[in-house]
């Protein structure tokens, strides 16, 4: 799991950087790469923000609203893994 946090938080930092710069490439990657970090722990709902918002990416129709819900879901993912 700590793999996991790591990854999340470095993809959460990207994702952040590219919102930034508009980079929507950047972001598809992130997002992807959340996405596939919260599948394989389990984390659906995580999966589920990621997956929406790498659809949008590419046509720029994303926005800091994503990194909202992303870290949002990754904080609940948090706490039910401190709780294990």
């Amino acid at each position: 799991m700590v793999l996991f946090r790591e990854n999340v938080s470095q993809r959460r930092e990207a994702l952040a950087a590219a919102l930034e710069t508009n980079d929507r490439a950047a972001a598809e990657i992130a997002l992807h790469s959340i996405k596939g970090s919260a599948q394989i722990v389990g984390a659906r709902r995580l999966e589920e923000i990621a997956s929406k918002w790498e659809a949008w990416a590419p046509s720029g129709e994303f926005s800091e609203d994503a990194l909202v819900e992303i870290s949002d879901a990754f904080r609940t993912v948090e706490l039910a893994l401190t709780a294990i």
